[in-house]
């Protein structure tokens, strides 16, 4: 299928990309899309009483298990381990800045493309600009999704894009994410039918009951560097 935008201007994204042609009328431009995202402690929803004080630092309250061998299921699920109640791992998902809208990034496009082909993931990174979480994250996943989405769901069209490594406590550091091949492959042909998409992050916390209690949060810089494909002016 033939795409062709509807160019408005962008002198911002002109500035940014690297143009290189081909004697055959066709040429590449690379560029990058960043958007900070926040993984906050508070998202877990863990209940005061978790949240235990008495040896002088915040760690996670040890609970006993009931004389049934069980334990409170809200608001967080636990379960009994050793007379204790330990609490179930947990996930954590949050979106990447707002809508992602190629038909706009590439807008400034115009001045050099008669039309552009294609636009295709070529390396997903992260930088952590702050770090106060008291504990550490599983590794986070990337996902895309459809404009309408509201969260990881592949009933809403969510495809995993990538995987960050691990994040430990209070811990600072940049990095590139492994791309998944059909998760990028899949982004391409989206943005051919709509150019309209969100980013999301999901990891992974598992707590543990005397262990440290979070607390803090996680920012994160995620950049996707694109390139577009088309025919030239």
């Amino acid at each position: 299928m033939h795409w062709l935008f509807h160019a408005r201007r962008g002198a911002l994204l002109v500035a940014l990309l690297a143009l290189s042609g081909c004697v055959d009328n066709t040429a590449t431009a690379t560029f990058p899309i960043g958007s900070e995202v926040r993984l906050s402690s508070t998202d877990l929803g863990l209940p005061a009483d978790l949240r235990d004080t008495s040896s002088g630092s915040a760690t996670v309250a040890s609970i006993p298990c009931l004389p049934t061998n069980e334990c409170p299921s809200a608001p967080v699920a636990m379960a009994c381990v050793a007379g204790v109640c330990d609490p179930e791992p947990m996930t954590v998902t949050a979106q990447v800045g707002g809508v992602i809208d190629f038909e706009e990034l590439v807008s400034g496009l115009d001045m050099l493309f008669a039309d552009v082909r294609s636009i295709q993931l070529i390396s997903l990174e992260y930088v952590i600009n702050s770090n106060t979480s008291t504990v550490g994250v599983e590794p986070i996943e990337v996902f895309w999704a459809p404009a309408g989405a509201v969260g990881v769901d592949p009933a809403m069209g969510a495809r995993l894009l990538g995987n960050l490594p691990a994040v430990a406590a209070m811990a600072a550091g940049q990095g590139s994410a492994t791309i998944d091949p059909s998760g990028s492959r899949a982004l391409s042909a989206q943005i051919v039918s709509d150019p309209r998409i969100k980013l999301f992050v999901r990891t992974g916390i598992d707590l543990d009951p005397g262990g440290v209690f979070p607390e803090g949060d996680i920012d994160l810089m995620v950049r996707m560097t694109v390139r577009v494909e088309g025919t030239i002016l």
